[in-house]
């Protein structure tokens, strides 16, 4: 049997404390965390996600500790992850997995390459903009 590691994410909106009280977590401190993913412009204006669709996601993270940049295939399959992405490994400052997601259709595979890096850039970002505004220093509106 293949067993990966587990891991549960909840949305929760609205009411945070009274959820984590919910599940027994009161005691823990909450974090916040702003979170942005990567798309076609031209595609979401025409309420279609090219990407995500494609089980592409490009996710940027910051809050809670190191800012991340993450990309995932999802879902995959064995067949397609090949030579040095058959398996997990850490390269700082990256960090390669593969594990198993539930999603509302089931379980699948997937597999992530995750850049850590020190959360400087939230001194570089003003609210209402892009993060690669930011983060490329670029002029945006």
């Amino acid at each position: 049997m293949d067993l990966l590691p587990v891991e549960i994410k909840v949305d929760i909106e609205g009411d945070a404390t009274g959820a984590m009280s919910a599940l027994g977590a009161s005691q823990r401190p909450l974090t916040t965390r702003r979170i942005w993913f990567a798309e076609d412009r031209d595609g979401v204006a025409r309420g279609a996600v090219p990407l995500l669709d494609s089980g592409v996601i490009v996710r940027f993270r910051t809050g809670g500790g190191p800012d991340e940049l993450v990309v995932k295939l999802r879902p995959c399959t064995r067949d397609q992850l090949v030579g040095r992405f058959s398996a997990a490994f850490d390269a700082e400052p990256l960090t390669y997995k593969i594990e198993g997601d539930w999603t509302r259709n089931g379980r699948v595979l997937a597999a992530s390459l995750a850049h850590r890096h020190p959360p400087t850039w939230r001194s570089t970002w003003r609210p209402g903009r892009s993060p690669a505004c930011a983060s490329w220093r670029r002029r945006c509106a």
